[in-house]
């Protein structure tokens, strides 16, 4: 009684594999599988991976920011997870690296989702602030409804 109680609660909730869950070799691993479980069956799914939900702000974020000398080696974690996850769930990824003002560091990193499922339109998934940049996954296998057209 007490679990359907809590499922008709207004708060945001997951449903994950545990394959899912297995997998995750780290907390940015983690962060990104529990906002993608949270997001992916939206029509236009993007998430924040380095701020934290101001909803719930008890959650942690993975990481705060990442400065200009951390740069090279974020870039290279985050494409591997993107890689890896985009071979598992058959999905195109879009991040965009989201610098403060004066460009010295990155204060977030929003992914956007593309799957047979989505409603991005042509061209819409790219679209990022000029000073900010992004890296693009697609995995092979994945066609684009709109590319098909």
């Amino acid at each position: 009684m007490e679990a359907a109680w809590l499922m008709t609660d207004n708060d945001r909730y997951a449903l994950m594999h545990k394959k899912d869950i297995r997998i995750c070799r780290s907390t940015l691993d983690a962060s990104f599988v529990v906002q993608l479980s949270l997001h992916e069956r939206m029509n236009f799914p993007e998430f924040s991976l380095l701020l934290c939900d101001r909803r719930h702000p008890e959650i942690e974020a993975s990481v705060r920011s990442v400065s200009r000398e951390e740069l090279p080696n974020f870039r290279k974690r985050l494409r591997r997870l993107l890689s890896k996850w985009s071979e598992i769930k058959s999905f195109g990824f879009v991040a965009e690296l989201v610098y403060d003002r004066l460009i010295t560091e990155i204060v977030d990193v929003r992914i956007r989702v593309e799957h047979a499922d989505t409603s991005w339109r042509f061209g819409q998934i790219e679209k990022i602030h000029p000073r900010n940049e992004f890296m693009m996954v697609r995995r092979e296998a994945y066609v684009s409804p709109v590319a098909s057209k």
